[in-house]
């Protein structure tokens, strides 16, 4: 699932794109919205696409008239029918793009729509030629789904072959599932899932969106987040160390802090559950009955560090477990015996930021996200990937590790090398 260093990578990626244009044109990049529902996961409860319709989204379809001889694509104009979205299914005007990063979560803005995207499990962003994803525009074909019906309704793309390394897979025809797209007019901003879990929230204003509307200063900034994701932990330390501290005391009292949660004592929260982009108050989800709040912590470290977005946003397998290793702590750690221990929590709460900040350093964008040298927009880096497994994966998924003697040593020290060893025991 993308965690925050892959979000926050989107953002520089797309900025550099900006600023590259910027620099080339002597004018702001631009671009316009497009959905593809063709895309969108057809499954019984799940829903890929909503709108958003407080009060502060008071975008009318007259700002934005569908030409009288306009028609979308027959197969994303079927799977509109009825859906709120359905509006959308028109030529959307350009304007300036602009996007922002928060843990889990990335928004677009351009002209008078905003996206929201939950990246899901295995979602990605690609940047393209435009004429090149107009070329793929015009080739719908069936999804990847191993049901050929189901295949027929959750379309895909043909990738024209400009895009791709000849013989780089086995396959003959290689495809993607896109799900938005934001539209400049060189360069095209697509959000791609061949799993079909990626999430969109669309919000949408009677004026165009600003870069001031995506900084925390905004009276939108809080409306543009799900409400059961806190604060990043790149970018707004102090909220979310206020957010951390709330959930110690829920931890240590066995008793919910005011807006804050706890944790079940006998049914693991599932990611699907608590990462929801439903906009109801997080509360309301522990206020289930099914969830006891009496409990001190039944979730371990690491699940409480990838299912609690509400504090740890951003946090998911890969950086919980990395993190954890950097500090010596065993992921199966009940939450408590952290919180017990003043020293050990002020080593965590410090090293939540800390560690994220990495992933918004020079060093991370030169190393990892630097571009190909070839001209296929969907080549493979390999010295990214490269450097990302060697530098920034610590333990996740390795067989082999490589520890240096003083962090070797804690681990001897606290007792983590011997089965026997029980936390807090000498």
């Amino acid at each position: 699932m993308p965690e925050l260093d892959i979000l926050h990578g989107f953002e520089y990626m797309i900025g550099r794109l900006t600023r590259d244009w910027e620099a080339k044109h002597r004018k702001p990049f631009r671009a316009r919205l497009l959905l593809c529902p063709q895309g969108f996961a057809v499954a019984d409860g799940y829903v890929t696409c909503t709108v958003d319709g407080s009060h502060l989204c008071d975008y009318s379809d007259d700002l934005e008239p569908c030409p009288a001889d306009y028609a979308p694509a027959p197969y994303d104009k079927a799977r509109s029918t009825g859906k709120d979205f359905a509006r959308y299914l028109k030529p959307l005007k350009a304007g300036e793009l602009h996007v922002k990063a928060r843990g889990k979560e990335l928004v677009f803005a351009a002209g008078h729509h905003a996206v929201r995207a939950h990246f899901g499990l295995e979602g990605t962003l690609v940047i393209l030629p435009t004429p090149s994803f107009n070329e793929m525009l015009l080739h719908s074909c069936p999804g990847n789904n191993t049901d050929p019906e189901v295949a027929k309704t959750m379309r895909s793309y043909r990738v024209p072959t400009e895009l791709i390394v000849p013989e780089a897979r086995d396959r003959e025809q290689q495809k993607l599932a896109v799900f938005a797209a934001f539209i400049g007019e060189e360069d095209t901003i697509a959000l791609v899932d061949h799993n079909r879990l990626l999430r969109l929230h669309i919000l949408s204003i009677s004026r165009e969106w600003t870069a001031a509307d995506l900084q925390r200063s905004s009276p939108m900034w809080k409306h543009l987040w799900s409400s059961n994701h806190g604060p990043d932990w790149i970018n707004e330390k102090e909220e979310a160390c206020a957010v951390l501290d709330k959930w110690r005391a829920a931890v240590l009292s066995g008793k919910p802090a005011a807006g804050m949660p706890m944790p079940p004592q006998k049914e693991r929260i599932t990611s699907s559950f608590i990462t929801s982009s439903s906009r109801k108050p997080l509360q309301l989800l522990f206020d289930n009955p099914k969830f006891n709040t009496d409990a001190r912590a039944s979730l371990s470290l690491v699940d409480s560090l990838c299912d609690l977005q509400f504090v740890f946003n951003g946090y998911g397998q890969h950086t919980s477990h990395d993190l954890l290793h950097r500090l010596a702590l065993w992921p199966g750690m009940p939450p408590d015996r952290l919180c017990r221990d003043e020293q050990l929590y002020q080593e965590f709460k410090e090293a939540l930021s800390s560690y994220a900040s990495q992933y918004a350093s020079p060093e991370y964008y030169t190393s990892c996200l630097g571009v190909t040298n070839r001209n296929a927009a969907l080549a493979y880096n390999y010295k990214s990937d490269d450097n990302y497994i060697a530098h920034y994966v610590d333990v996740f998924r390795k067989a082999l590790v490589r520890m240096d003697t003083a962090l070797y040593n804690k681990y001897a020290m606290r007792g983590l090398f011997n089965p026997e060893h029980i936390i807090g025991e000498s």
